[in-house]
């Protein structure tokens, strides 16, 4: 969804560019629906990593790369792969839509369609596929609200989910809390560091934070807690962190000892997992197929510089480790780094690449033949 006007992304990946402005044309008249065109299968991966649309429409016949492969591609990847997909097609044989649905797309129209044939299968597979994020959404709940720990969710803006132990130990309700900032709930001599400690997370230089602050009650006590904060998207792609905060003179576990620092971390990843993308670690078969899509950008730059963005060696080792498919904890055991290491590399190839997440880092790299892979 496109944030500043609430509308839904359409990517529409079709190299029969009038076609597409027509479908273009006829999306913007509804007026929910912010359209984006791509000319070719590549282009088309490129712009769903770079935009994270509501759902895609995507030819099947197309030259370079036709749509089975840019579907298998979006689909490797845990910051793509539910996203609703529809293939369009000048064919109507069986075996063709047969194939095509058994490859997992929510759809398969047949050229030329009728326009309320097309709006309609946009509407009921967005439908399907809000019913899915709102199951999580429930899921998610069901987690948290057994928990005793103070838990939340913080955008860019401010609270966004807390549960019931937040509300316990902190004394404000969502609406009194939401759009409000972990540092307006901090004492003024925090303050300052714990907006630093956010800023560093929001931006991946920190993936995970621990730390501790006096947070001050709705009634004005003060209360010492022990924060953990981990960096996390949510299914559409949009930053957020997951929090726990425990008061350290309530820090006592089921067994009666203090609840020590891994005990809350367990916790804290449990709920990482329901409303993150996992979007840290590209598998070799993704790394494989993008190098088939971009191997010709890769051809057309091998004489120039290929260090022309500045990476450091670490930054090198780092990439193509993750190009290889190794997770983050091996990419710091085999380089005898720490994890936090290797999360500060990788968000410094975002920043040099002007990259949103790790692969597309990896198409860059592919793309202007930064390393050997």
């Amino acid at each position: 969804m496109n944030e500043t006007n609430n509308k839904r992304a359409i990517l529409i990946i079709e190299d029969d560019v009038p076609l597409a402005r027509s479908i273009s044309n006829l999306l913007k008249t509804q007026e929910i629906y912010d359209p984006y065109i791509a000319e070719n299968g590549s282009i088309g991966i490129q712009k769903t990593f770079e935009l994270i649309p509501d759902l895609i429409l995507c030819d099947i016949g197309m030259c370079d790369i036709d749509g089975y492969q840019v579907f298998k591609i979006l689909k490797e990847s845990s910051i793509t792969s539910m996203i609703p997909f529809i293939f369009l097609t000048g064919k109507s044989e069986l075996d063709e839509i047969r194939l095509g649905l058994q490859l997992g797309a929510d759809d398969y129209i047949v050229k030329p369609f009728q326009n309320d044939e097309l709006l309609i299968s946009i509407k009921t597979r967005l439908a399907k596929y809000d019913q899915f994020v709102n199951l999580s959404k429930q899921n998610f709940q069901a987690l948290v609200n057994i928990s005793p720990n103070a838990i939340f969710i913080l955008n860019e803006r401010g609270f966004i989910e807390i549960n019931p132990g937040f509300s316990e130990i902190l004394g404000y309700s969502r609406n009194e809390i939401e759009g409000k900032m972990l540092s307006d709930i901090v004492t003024e001599a925090d303050r300052s560091r714990i907006t630093n400690e956010l800023t560093k997370c929001f931006k991946g230089i920190e993936g995970a934070v621990t730390t501790n602050a006096k947070i001050l009650k709705k009634n004005n006590d003060v209360i010492d807690v022990g924060i953990f904060l981990q960096k996390g998207t949510t299914i559409k792609g949009k930053p957020n962190i997951i929090g726990v905060m425990k008061e350290k003179t309530q820090a006592i576990s089921s067994s009666g000892a203090a609840l020590n620092e891994e005990e809350v971390r367990n916790e804290l990843y449990k709920i990482a997992e329901y409303i993150s993308e996992n979007q840290n670690d590209v598998s070799a078969e993704l790394v494989n197929q993008l190098k088939a899509v971009y191997h010709s950008y890769s051809q057309a730059s091998r004489q120039g510089d290929q260090n022309q963005i500045g990476l450091s060696k670490r930054e090198k080792e780092v990439l193509l480790l993750s190009c290889e498919g190794l997770p983050i904890k091996q990419i710091a055991d085999q380089l005898f780094i720490s994890d936090r290491t290797v999360e500060k590399h990788r968000a410094n190839l975002m920043v040099k690449t002007g990259s949103r997440n790790i692969v597309e880092v990896i198409i860059y790299a592919i793309k202007n033949n930064i390393i050997e892979i």
